[in-house]
């Protein structure tokens, strides 16, 4: 008799401890697990960490990093002084910061163009002074001098390099002939995007932002091409520049 009181009271127990998983839930339980989704969810951490340590202010940890005027080169591009129109003036022998706040970035397998996407997003940020005070200049808000920080920010995406996986201390024959040299060729499915809000409210009709995509083997090479997308009011920065733009003590 206790022994059968035993095996009720377990059985009892049980049904509460491991309940039956819901419909979605038990839908994730039975999702097989790729090699891909691997190395997506793997390289999103590692651009998580590139950001912080090559693009992200090490002061500020959301402003755009510092780069010396002529020195810093990405690919052999350097920041030039002369490439930005000036509202004020900046001392040339201190470093320049991109007038961004950082939104977020992601990394994503593209489906429909079979292409990994890479992807960061700014917000601009037209009093860039009161949070870097040492930054005594300001480039002039115009769509030209937005277009050139988001080249810039482009080139310095590109140094990020998205790694293979494979299996661990194993694989097939037939996984390794069809893999063969897919780090070059995950290089060259590579492509990136770096986006600007410049006003507006995100999702709403009035969001105004710049975006510039390329892929790593045009910005490679000599003569890269970068495609540029102009969305919202842009009729209207003038006006918002104005508005929002602090002088400068």
């Amino acid at each position: 008799m206790k022994r059968l009181l035993l095996v009720v009271m377990i059985l009892f127990t049980t049904d509460f401890v491991w309940s039956e998983p819901k419909p979605y839930q038990k839908a994730l339980i039975d999702e097989p697990l790729s090699i891909m989704d691997f190395m997506i969810y793997k390289n999103r951490v590692r651009l998580e960490e590139f950001v912080q340590r090559f693009i992200i202010d090490p002061e500020s940890n959301f402003n755009a990093r510092r780069h010396s005027w002529g020195n810093d080169t990405l690919y052999g591009d350097p920041y030039e002084y002369d490439s930005f129109e000036w509202e004020t003036p900046q001392d040339k022998s201190k470093p320049f910061s991109p007038p961004l706040t950082k939104s977020l970035t992601s990394l994503e397998f593209n489906w429909t163009d079979g292409t990994f996407d890479v992807k960061q997003q700014w917000f601009w940020e037209y009093n860039h002074h009161l949070y870097t005070p040492d930054q005594k200049g300001r480039i002039k808000t115009t769509s030209e001098n937005i277009a050139k920080i988001c080249e810039f920010q482009l080139y310095a995406m590109n140094t990020y390099v998205i790694f293979s996986a494979s299996h661990e201390g194993y694989t097939t024959s037939d996984f390794k002939k069809k893999t063969q040299n897919q780090d070059a060729q995950i290089q060259n499915d590579t492509r990136i995007t770096v986006h600007i809000g410049v006003f507006g409210s995100v999702g709403l009709k009035d969001y105004t932002y710049l975006e510039c995509t390329s892929d790593k083997k045009s910005l490679n090479g000599e003569d890269a091409k970068i495609a540029y997308s102009y969305i919202g009011n842009w009729h209207q920065l003038e006006e918002v520049t104005k508005k929002r733009t602090l002088p400068i003590k």
